[in-house]
């Protein structure tokens, strides 16, 4: 099952579709849409961070474009509407270039109340970086972040959709702070939510 969703005939259509986000064109039509929309609901198993996210962001596309029979086309999701309203909330509050890959819907839907990209971004990263549950996330939002252990891996930012270069200033200036800093981990930290901070905006 290499193609679940038919995403190679999709994809000459204009049909891109990311690690959390699904884009559709804008002349697409509504027999593509609700095949699309099938071909959701035929693969629960497949990808499952992914899924919510390509389902919302149809759903979000639908609703602008065919407002008066998308709902035929959601039917074939089999989700009921609860589930659907969540990741339609979820996909409508949080950005696309805001979301992370590595992380499920219900983590975004913790951030989806904020209306700040920028600390949106910051919270997302810090989830990722100590591998935060939903509710060790809510806390932090609500001020009280939780001491997590330190993950077993630490991001690369060859993997993290901000550049280095985006905020080459700020590191230059404290460049020798981090240097001097005995606990290598802190800097790190330091360092990861300055790109955020600075690239969140200018993602490239």
């Amino acid at each position: 099952m290499s193609d679940p969703i038919g995403l190679e005939k999709l994809e000459k259509k204009g049909v891109k579709a990311g690690e959390a986000f699904l884009e559709l064109p804008d002349d697409m039509e509504f027999k593509d849409y609700e095949k699309l929309m099938q071909g959701l609901g035929a693969i629960a198993d497949f990808s499952t961070i992914r899924l919510p996210f390509y389902i919302g962001d149809a759903i979000i596309y639908g609703q602008n474009k065919f407002p008066e029979i998308y709902a035929q086309a959601v039917e074939f999701t089999g989700l009921n509407p609860g589930t659907l309203y969540n990741y339609v909330y979820v996909c409508r509050n949080v950005a696309k270039h805001v979301r992370r890959e590595k992380l499920g819907i219900a983590i975004h839907q913790e951030v989806a109340q904020i209306k700040d990209e920028g600390r949106q971004g910051e919270f997302l990263s810090q989830a990722e970086l100590n591998g935060w549950s939903k509710l060790e996330l809510r806390k932090a939002i609500k001020g009280e972040p939780p001491k997590s252990a330190l993950p077993d891996k630490m991001p690369d930012f060859k993997e993290d959709p901000y550049r280095v270069d985006l905020f080459e200033e700020w590191y230059t200036e404290n460049e020798e702070d981090l240097a001097q800093s005995h606990d290598e981990y802190e800097a790190y930290r330091k360092v990861w939510n300055a790109g955020v901070k600075v690239g969140i905006n200018q993602k490239h």
